[in-house]
Order: C-alpha cells, then structure tokens, then sequence
C-alpha cells in the first residue's frame, strides 16, 4: 500500500514573505488569491493565523 498523499500545499517561506507584502500594500483577499495562485479559503486562514486583516473587496 502507497502512502497518501497531502491534501493542498504548504506555505513555502517565500510565498508567506510575499503574502505579508501584499496584505500591507493593502491588496484585497481576491487579489491575493489569484498573485499567489491558491483558493480564497487559504488565504483568509493563512490571513487569521498571521493576525493580518486584509483590505475589505
């Protein structure tokens, strides 16, 4: 039997540096979605666990 394989992907340190950028340029959660390429959920929780508010659409 294989090993499973990981649901999503993990937040590289590049992508959280350019997360952080984004967020205090004041770039909303859609915008950042799609620069970063990854699902609106993601970004709201990566948003919650950095204690980041992010620019209302």
């Amino acid at each position: 039997m294989s090993d499973p394989v990981p649901l999503g992907t993990g937040w590289s340190t590049e992508a959280v540096r350019r997360f952080v950028s984004l967020a205090e340029e004041g770039a909303t959660a859609e915008v950042i979605s799609l620069k970063l390429q990854r699902p609106l959920p993601d970004i709201r929780a990566k948003a919650a666990e950095l204690g980041l508010s992010l620019k209302a659409a």
